[in-house]
């Protein structure tokens, strides 16, 4: 019998981007691979807590102009990392596209996707992932190994 190699199932989980009149415009399909996405969401995620945290702190009153446009110009852009990190380039373009550039109603709609869908389903797949191959590498496995080397 020849040892068969088994690719996982692919997990995917659709967005919806739906207008005012509650017509569907756009499906979009994110795929979750735990591979090349964790680290790279996780990255672009905590740049955006960084950004809106540091957003937060601004005062109008004390800050100048320059200095609250600098902070906003580095959220909009982790809020559009973070979405082409998860969509992919193309269908951040329709997120964007769809929203016509209003970013404060993009995050209010997006992000908690990101955040209470994504980022959970990824922290969930790694895990699981974890806990699979060290099961295939128990300690009996280990010394066959030291055996033949």
């Amino acid at each position: 019998m020849a040892y068969q190699a088994v690719r996982s199932r692919k997990i995917i989980e659709d967005f919806e981007l739906v207008n005012e009149n509650g017509c569907v415009e756009h499906t979009l399909h994110v795929e979750l691979d735990t591979g090349s996405m964790v680290e790279k969401i996780r990255r672009k995620y905590a740049a955006l807590l960084r950004a809106q945290a540091d957003t937060a702190d601004i005062c109008i009153d004390k800050n100048s102009a320059e200095e609250v446009q600098d902070a906003y110009m580095k959220l909009g852009m982790a809020v559009t990392d973070i979405i082409e990190a998860v969509f992919g380039e193309e269908d951040g373009s329709k997120i964007l596209a769809f929203y016509e550039n209003d970013y404060a109603d993009m995050v209010k709609q997006v992000i908690p996707f990101i955040s209470g869908v994504v980022i959970p389903k990824l922290n969930e797949i790694a895990q699981k992932n974890k806990k699979e191959i060290l099961s295939k590498y128990n300690r009996k496995a280990r010394r066959a190994l030291k055996g033949l080397i």
